[in-house]
């Protein structure tokens, strides 16, 4: 999030396009973490202004926010009224710290040294727990806010046990700032304030990589693959994997394209936190059901009109059919050909693999698992009506 408009794509564009956007304020909170609960922010790097080219744009890392800008320029130009924007963020810091510390206990984050990385600025390190909420969030409590967007997890992605509990931290502390915004202005911000996030986008030139990335991105969503659900209400994404960008300036780990990961979390959040119907068709495709044939076909079926542009990118894994186990780490995944597909569904073959005997069954099917899992913008499944991808997903499934 921390990522500038200045180092996005057609910077010097957006720059100057900033002036025309009147009807918009940004604000930019300085860096710092702090041990303790501030009541004030500890410094400002712009104070409230109006933009144009030098308060959106300035130097690499001192102004504001591209992701956040683009989203409030896009969701600006579709509201047609005044916006403020506040960018809070701090590069490559991990959920923890920006997460109370009733958060860490609830999710069993018991050990302060397992998200300590020794990186010090002003004495502070931004990775210790709490320390980034208690100073660039908690000052903000008592103001009343319309929602949040947030662009983390690749800090949490190196396979450890932050990993592995993000599915808690990540809508427990979205649980916390709501409740800690409502009861800090008094009820006049949302108990549910919608919340928006970026699921991560590709890393690594290296389409063999099937854990980290793999599996933030399924815990961004609670592990249910999409959003809203029933853990994470009033939540909204942005699907950001099928974005690389390997010869970006500013590490691969940073994209340039932050238009179109700003726009598909703009369309969603029309949808979800504004409740414009007309926008709720266009997000990805998600499949609504899955079927394990025994002539050995799968047929997935979609909630949105297909537009295919690869067949590749699903996996099966099969296990003895007396097994009661589903997949696990040590589990084996095989390429499943799309043989066909329509409007709504594709069909897959697994014949050559799990039939090949039958005392083996079809235990799992998933999509996209992979750090860098296509090309720019050709991964399989794709919403014909926006272009917007298809997340990915893993089902769990027995013949």
């Amino acid at each position: 999030m921390q990522f500038t408009v200045s180092m996005a794509l057609n910077a010097t564009e957006e720059e100057f396009d900033a002036s025309n956007h009147p009807n918009i304020r940004v604000f930019t909170v300085a860096l710092g973490g702090s041990p303790f609960e501030e009541y004030d922010l500890l410094g400002i790097s712009e104070p409230w202004s109006v933009p144009n080219a030098d308060s959106i744009g300035g130097s690499p890392w001192s102004y504001f926010s591209a992701v956040c800008w683009l989203y409030g320029k896009y969701l600006s130009s579709h509201l047609k009224y005044p916006i403020g924007l506040i960018a809070s963020s701090y590069e490559g810091t991990r959920v923890e710290a920006w997460s109370a510390p009733n958060v860490l206990k609830k999710c069993g984050v018991t050990d302060v040294a397992d998200i300590n990385d020794g990186s010090d600025v002003s004495g502070v390190d931004p990775n210790a727990a709490s320390v980034l909420w208690n100073a660039m969030i908690r000052p903000f409590l008592n103001m009343t806010i319309y929602g949040a967007i947030w662009y983390q997890g690749e800090s949490n992605a190196a396979p450890s046990k932050t990993m592995n509990q993000y599915n808690c931290t990540f809508p427990a502390m979205i649980d916390d700032w709501r409740d800690r915004f409502h009861d800090g202005s008094l009820g006049e911000s949302d108990p549910l304030f919608p919340f928006g996030f970026v699921q991560l986008a590709p890393f690594r030139d290296n389409d063999t990589i099937t854990t980290g990335y793999t599996d933030i991105r399924w815990h961004q969503t609670a592990d249910y693959g999409y959003v809203p659900n029933d853990r994470m209400k009033n939540t909204f994404m942005s699907v950001a994997m099928d974005l690389p960008d390997f010869s970006s300036p500013w590490q691969i780990i940073h994209p340039r394209d932050k238009q179109d990961v700003s726009m598909r979390l703009c369309t969603a959040g029309l949808a979800v936190a504004y409740n414009q119907t007309q926008y709720s068709t266009l997000n990805g495709p998600y499949p609504s059901s899955v079927t394990v044939g025994e002539d050995g076909t799968v047929q997935i079926t979609y909630d949105k009109v297909l537009e295919i542009r690869s067949k590749s990118g699903f996996e099966v894994t099969c296990v003895p059919a007396n097994s009661s186990s589903g997949p696990d780490d040590n589990s084996v995944w095989f390429p499943l050909p799309m043989t066909s597909h329509d409007n709504t569904s594709v069909t897959l073959n697994y014949s050559q693999l799990c039939l090949r005997s039958r005392e083996m069954v079809v235990s799992a099917i998933r999509y996209a698992w992979r750090e860098s899992p296509c090309p720019f913008k050709q991964c399989a499944v794709y919403n014909k009506d926006s272009g917007y991808p298809g997340p990915p997903f893993i089902r769990f499934v027995r013949q």
